[in-house]
């Protein structure tokens, strides 16, 4: 049995910001924090400042990632038309060699995304690259599973899809 897919979608640039957290009688505050599902390392930051103006900082890291982990780097945007390439890379970070199975879907493009299975090796990627053309104006969404034995990671991303053709501006002066 598989492990379970859950799609990646909700990317931020900051996990949490609290500019006013009360501490405790010893000095200490307890903050929950749900991390985006960004793939990244996460600086934390802390600033405290007492009643007496005595002030101190602490500064460390946390890195966010998953054992099996799929990316795919889309265009910033695409003409109606174009052919774009997703350049799909999964990451082995299991101790062990992983055969998994890519499969890679998108809306408003087309192409065949029918991605198939690989072997990766423990610490190493591999990286598939998917032609597609983008099809109409709007918006293009393209999600990307990866399933392993033992791991599993999906993520979902869109880029608008402008109309071809190049702007046109009109300007006019009125005399009244």
């Amino acid at each position: 049995e598989q492990p379970p897919v859950m799609i990646r979608g909700m990317f931020q640039e900051v996990a949490l910001w609290e500019p006013a957290a009360i501490t405790d009688e010893k000095g200490y505050v307890r903050l929950p924090v749900r991390f985006p599902d960004n793939v990244t390392t996460w600086r934390i930051t802390a600033r405290g400042i007492t009643v007496d103006s005595r002030v101190a900082e602490a500064i460390e890291q946390v890195t966010a990632r998953k054992d099996l982990m799929v990316r795919v780097e889309t265009p910033r945007f695409a003409m109606e038309g174009d052919r774009v390439v997703l350049a799909t890379t999964v990451h082995n970070y299991c101790e062990t060699k992983q055969e998994v199975r890519v499969e890679i879907s998108g809306e408003n493009l087309e192409g065949d995304t029918t991605a198939g299975s690989i072997e990766i090796p423990p610490g190493e990627e591999r990286r598939l690259d998917i032609p597609v053309t983008a099809l109409v104006p709007g918006e293009a969404a393209v999600t990307a599973t990866v399933r392993g034995r033992i791991a599993s990671d999906a993520v979902r991303l869109t880029f608008p899809v402008l109309p071809f053709g190049i702007p046109q501006y009109v300007s006019r002066s009125i005399d009244m």
